[in-house]
């Protein structure tokens, strides 16, 4: 082999080389960043959840709350209609 093709041969395999490690950099960085923008995100959607699941343990305890009134207004209504009259 001729040093001229000896030269080309080292020199594309560097610039493989080079351009391998700035794609493989560029990708690193890109995914890193993702990451960064994921756990910012998954974050924010946890303190929301929080929120909501406290909000729906109160929503639960009106329902509660409003089921006992239901009954005893049910309660309330049965003893104004009085007993049902019988057809026998």
């Amino acid at each position: 082999m001729s040093v001229e093709t000896l030269t080309i041969v080292i020199s594309a395999a560097g610039l493989l080389i080079t351009l391998g490690g700035g794609l493989f950099a560029g990708f690193a960085w890109m995914i890193g960043r993702m990451d960064d923008c994921f756990a910012e995100i998954r974050g924010e959607f946890r303190q929301d959840f929080r929120g909501m699941h406290e909000e729906f343990g109160s929503v639960r305890e009106d329902i509660q709350q409003l089921r006992g009134e239901m009954n005893d207004i049910k309660i309330s209504v049965a003893r104004l209609e009085g007993p049902r009259q019988r057809l026998i």
